[in-house]
């Protein structure tokens, strides 16, 4: 079950926080100009990279980051673009990854009074679907 991979990666590492997780698990995280890619994992040999689009707000870099996390973790040899808007994520792979992003995010981005990262309605929107997974 993802909810139980997330509370031993969790309690392995010590922090929810998918910064410190990626810097600990050695996954590098670049920033780049993707164009219409939000981030993506991928594995080269034994180097694992996110990469994230330089272009993203505060709050949808850790969502992406977040997201990108749940494919290293859960789908670890596929490398995997993520186009698509969290909402209408269609492939079963891109639902764990956002589901795993829920369960992660919401120990530190945990309750109304963090609504203050959230920029626009379409993050506001994000916020409030991954909130729904963990119900």
């Amino acid at each position: 079950m993802i909810k139980d991979i997330v509370n031993e990666m969790v309690e392995t590492y010590r922090t929810n926080d998918p910064y410190i997780i990626a810097k600990k698990a050695n996954i590098e995280v670049l920033y780049r100009d993707l164009g219409n890619i939000k981030g993506f994992f991928k594995k080269i040999g034994d180097r694992k990279f996110i990469a994230i689009n330089e272009e993203l707000s505060e709050f949808m870099e850790k969502m992406v980051l977040s997201h990108e996390l749940g494919h290293a973790f859960l789908h670890g040899d596929d490398a995997i673009e993520f186009k698509e808007n969290f909402i209408n994520a269609s492939s079963y792979l891109e639902k764990e990854a956002n589901t795993f992003a829920a369960y992660l995010l919401f120990g530190y981005i945990n309750g109304e009074e963090d609504v203050y990262y959230i920029n626009d309605m379409e993050e506001e929107k994000i916020f409030r679907y991954l909130k729904s997974l963990l119900k």
